[in-house]
């Protein structure tokens, strides 16, 4: 809201030039009779180059381009770069000290390098092995079971580390929030609450491609019209495991979708989540006024507790990848192909609108954790029946996305390890 209402906007009028625009919103105030402006390189997050731009003589309702002295540097592979501009008081006021920030802005540079391609020749090797009831891909020091009758990854032992409490399926819901109830969601979208349940296989099968194993499911989903919902894990001997996810509605007249993604649980004790996107804060699609980092904190820290009635809580946005770790360093690993909207709570779906009051709710050691392609905005033009707007919402149609799985061990780094290759 801060970043929204803020009265310096600024918009990058030429990346490889580095300059910048700026706008002064102020009716009455030169920008340099208040402010003092910053500038920050930053790759992946972290800062490599700083300095100050000084007084910027702006006037009020005026505009100007600003060259920012950035030195030249040579683009690391698979990372992203990009410039913040920070206006901050130049003297006390009655509201503030001097050095308050009061607005800021960061936009993408164009400087990039490809990240580089896996090279699966030196990996250890994957072995597919089909059974009756489950069948399983083992490889060095970790094996990943399927249940033959759901199609589901059930099970991931890491050198005896399990990863998986349930197993990844489909989702479409999510918790109401106070907007939702005002629009009655679960009258306009509630055939997607439950959605996920009751799904039939129709196909489930394993093969060896050589440098990994590929599983293809595909299940219908009769709560949805039939729609049908394919996923296909291909499974190299690093333990990477790329997960691609399509969905198909036979019906395509159903209200549009609250969520499209995919949802699992971790056991407990993976209770570091950090990630690459905006934050620190929630981020939804039409939420996200916030710096790209990266971000870190307990698990238990995602819920904002102190919504006048709870619900839906915790997203990020745009997230370049996401790990959860133990105290050890062990967990998992998910990267963005390119990015994913995720949520990580120690409370399910239903459980957030279990109770009227935080207190009320039952939260859960596990971790319920959502790899989504993307969730419906938030909305606000009003609490009594207006929908997210248009370019928020996610129609009833076919999509897929891309995801990346990566166990970590201990001592890895999730930086390192998410920007290391690409499939």
């Amino acid at each position: 809201m801060k970043h929204i209402y803020q009265y310096v906007h600024c918009r990058l009028a030429g990346g490889a030039t580095r300059t910048v625009e700026v706008n002064n919103w102020f009716d009455f105030t030169n920008l340099k009779d208040i402010a003092t402006s910053s500038w920050k390189l930053k790759a992946d997050g972290e800062d490599i180059q700083s300095g100050k731009l000084g007084d910027l003589d702006i006037a009020p309702r005026a505009t100007k381009f600003i060259a920012i002295p950035v030195t030249a540097f040579q683009p690391r592979p698979g990372v992203e770069y990009f410039i913040e501009l920070s206006f901050a008081l130049k003297t006390d006021l009655p509201w503030a000290k001097a050095g308050h920030e009061i607005a800021w802005d960061e936009f993408k540079l164009p400087d990039a390098v490809p990240a580089a391609h896996f090279s699966t020749e030196k990996m250890p090797p994957v072995k597919w092995i089909a059974g009756t009831r489950v069948s399983r891909v083992a490889g060095a020091n970790f094996e990943i079971i399927f249940d033959n009758r759901t199609g589901a990854m059930k099970s991931w032992l890491v050198n005896d580390a399990e990863l998986i409490a349930s197993p990844l399926r489909p989702d479409f819901w999510r918790a109401q929030t106070d907007n939702d109830r005002g629009r009655n969601e679960l009258k306009s979208q509630g055939v997607w609450r439950y959605a996920h349940q009751d799904a039939r296989l129709r196909s489930f099968a394993g093969a060896d491609r050589g440098d990994h194993i590929e599983i293809q499911t595909e299940v219908a989903l009769p709560r949805a019209g039939g729609a049908v919902w394919r996923t296909t894990y291909e499974v190299y001997g690093s333990g990477a495991v790329v997960v691609t996810a399509a969905f198909s509605p036979v019906k395509t007249d159903l209200p549009r979708l609250p969520r499209l993604g995919m949802q699992m649980t971790l056991p407990a004790g993976f209770e570091r989540i950090t990630w690459l996107g905006p934050g620190p804060q929630e981020t939804y699609s039409d939420r996200k006024d916030s710096r790209v980092g990266v971000y870190s904190g307990t698990v238990n820290e995602q819920f904002y507790a102190d919504y006048t009635e709870p619900g839906e809580t915790g997203n990020k946005t745009d997230v370049r990848w996401v790990a959860l770790t133990d105290s050890r360093g062990v967990g998992l690993l998910a990267v963005g192909m390119p990015w994913l909207s995720v949520n990580a709570l120690h409370y399910g779906t239903e459980d957030l609108n279990a109770g009227k009051h935080a207190f009320q709710l039952p939260r859960r050691d596990f971790i319920t954790l959502n790899l989504d392609w993307k969730q419906q905005g938030v909305g606000g033009d009003n609490s009594w029946g207006a929908w997210p707007h248009d370019e928020f919402l996610i129609p009833c149609a076919e999509q897929s996305y891309r995801f990346r799985l990566h166990p970590l061990r201990a001592r890895e780094n999730p930086e390192v390890m998410a920007r290391a290759a690409q499939f």
